[in-house]
């Protein structure tokens, strides 16, 4: 039988070496700190450039006035709840309105709070791939995204250190606690279903310290089911209530901004629209009915009927 040959001592000392070295980050400079600043200033202009993908088309009314409620929630500590119609983008502003709250340093760790959790790994994994290859982000936030370059994987990340100095860099991230932890003690981002355990949600930091939770966006916090039983609306808002809204810790303040759809009269969206904590935002879907629509000969009408008849037949 062959013997296998044992690799030499200088030949594990060099792949040694070069597994070190790989694992070094070299900081960077942002490439356009006016540009970076003028942006962060306008959070719909961040998200369309930033985020391009994710926002090609310019933005509706709703689109705006969600994002501005959103920020207000975050600069200034009030509590938002805007109501929008289904299908308007929710989720996918709150991602983004939270990845610009985090990287300009307005909050250290938003957290977005949907229904479902499949929902929220989805958005940790879009928030993990927009650190890992959004150019633009890389070019002006290098200092979150250097380590996500490199790897997206909680082992490797946690063996990343920066090149100037061979500290940790303390990037990782969390799956099973729903969180992408940003180098540096820079901050983390959340992503956590209602019906999950949150409570104590934190991460750890390179310092040895413990970040919780400072910003709360809920996305649509309730489902059909929930939404048409005013017992199960009842128990969803105590949940919220009693664990979401204590993740801050019971000595810390929480910006909370719900962004909802009305379904039934009383259902958890009113609950917090009439919320005399929170400032309620109703934005339509139908901003004004067409010239002569109550007329029986309507044109207009009758192009609507024919694409509701469509409409209907699809979805039964």
């Amino acid at each position: 039988m062959k013997k296998t040959k044992k690799p030499s001592p200088r030949a594990n000392e060099t792949r040694r070496q070069r597994r070190a070295a790989a694992s070094l980050i070299e900081r960077r400079k942002c490439s356009n700190p006016k540009r970076r600043a003028m942006l962060e200033a306008s959070p719909a202009e961040w998200l369309r450039h930033y985020l391009h993908a994710a926002f090609p088309l310019p933005f509706g009314d709703v689109h705006l006035r969600m994002i501005e409620a959103a920020a207000r929630a975050v600069e200034t500590g009030s509590g938002m709840a805007c109501a929008a119609p289904r299908g308007t983008g929710k989720s996918t502003v709150l991602w983004g309105v939270a990845l610009w709250a985090l990287l300009s340093g307005r909050c250290r760790f938003p957290v977005v709070a949907g229904w479902a959790h499949a929902a929220a790994r989805r958005m940790l994994k879009k928030w993990i791939s927009t650190l890992a290859e959004n150019a633009r982000i890389q070019a002006d936030y290098p200092e979150a995204t250097a380590p996500f370059e490199e790897s997206t994987h909680a082992n490797r990340l946690k063996h990343t250190a920066w090149a100037d100095n061979g500290e940790a860099t303390g990037a990782d991230v969390q799956t099973g606690g729903g969180t992408v932890v940003l180098p540096s003690g820079l901050g983390a981002l959340g992503a956590v279903s209602i019906s999950g355990n949150t409570r104590g949600l934190s991460v750890g930091l390179p310092d040895g310290s413990t970040a919780r939770p400072d910003v709360l966006f809920l996305d649509d916090p309730q489902s059909k089911e929930v939404a048409e039983s005013p017992k199960l609306a009842r128990a969803a808002v105590e949940k919220i209530e009693g664990d979401l809204f204590s993740v801050a810790g019971p000595d810390s303040r929480l910006s909370i901004m719900v962004a909802c759809t009305v379904a039934s009269s009383g259902d958890v969206a009113e609950h917090f629209l009439s919320h005399p904590d929170f400032e309620g935002v109703r934005v339509g879907q139908v901003v004004r009915w067409p010239d002569g629509w109550e007329a029986d000969t309507s044109p207009t009408r009758a192009l609507w009927d024919e694409w509701n008849k469509a409409r209907v037949a699809g979805v039964s």
